[in-house]
This record gives structure tokens, sequence and C-alpha cells, in this order.
């Protein structure tokens, strides 16, 4: 390969890894986000609308189910129930994922049994992706809430 060929080589290396180092930033779920979605959901009692199942432990990954725009993936349909839709759950936990989303975990509301640790309740974790670039904080939170309601039913809390 001659020198010529080696530099225009290089170079459209360079600029590929620019673009994706730079579209990576772009595409994280904004912490103003963030914010918003705990603050309207973290803790909250909620009705759960669809049945949440295990991951497949027979697929490529046991990746936990995610929801985006365009529907499920990673999805189980067919596999055991940990939560099933119509239970009263708790949103235990709401974290940052790295593109363009977030992660809500749920505990299933035990009635009778105050301060029972959510650890030793059944409990899911589903993933929320948004479309949303990074750079509108208030579309993400919007899309986000938007999709946490198709799972999620706010009830109110004591």
């Amino acid at each position: 390969m001659d020198c010529a060929r080696r530099s225009h080589r290089t170079a459209l290396l360079f600029g590929v890894a620019i673009l994706l180092s730079s579209s990576g930033a772009a595409l994280s779920l904004d912490n103003a986000a963030l914010g918003q979605i705990a603050s309207a959901w973290d803790g909250k009692v909620c009705r759960l609308k669809v049945d949440l199942h295990e991951p497949d432990p027979g697929g490529d990954s046991m990746q936990a189910p995610t929801l985006e725009k365009r529907g499920w993936h990673h999805n189980n349909p067919t596999g055991p129930i940990v939560l099933k839709a119509g239970t009263s759950v708790t949103v235990i936990g709401l974290f940052n994922y790295s593109e363009r989303g977030l992660f809500l975990e749920l505990a299933r509301e035990q009635e009778g049994l105050d301060g029972e640790p959510a650890a030793s309740r059944p409990r899911c974790r589903i993933r929320i992706m948004v479309e949303t670039p990074g750079s509108d904080s208030a579309g993400q939170a919007q899309e986000a809430g938007a999709m946490i309601s198709r799972v999620l039913e706010a009830t109110a809390n004591p």
C-alpha cells in the first residue's frame, strides 16, 4: 500500500472515529431529563398495564425487556411471568442507560407487609429507549414519560 493510500485511509478512519464519538455524546439521556422522569415516577405506587416476563435464559443474551417507540424488544412472551398486568408495583429504581435510555426497576407491592425490603419481593427491570436527542431534555422526558405510561398507570400514593 503506498503512502498516499495509507494517509487517505488513516484520515477516513479518523473521521469515522470523530463522527462516532460525537454522535454517542449527543445520544445519551440528558441528566435533566432523567431528573424530571425520576421526580414523576421514582417511589410511586402504580398499576402494571402489561405482563412482565423473565428474560429467555436460552437466548443469545439475558437482556432486560426493552420498550421503544416501535414496541418491545428482548421480550419473552412465552416465559414465566414475573409481574402480572393489574398488579400494584412500586418504582424502586430509575437510572440512566448509556444509549438514549433508562432502566425502570419495579417491585410488587406487598399489602400489610410494611418495611419489607424490595429485594425480597418479585421485581423486574425494563429498559426504556427514547429517540429524542440529548440536546432536548424536555423532549426526552416527555417521550420517556409517554412510554412509561404504556406500562404503568399511576395510582394514588399514600
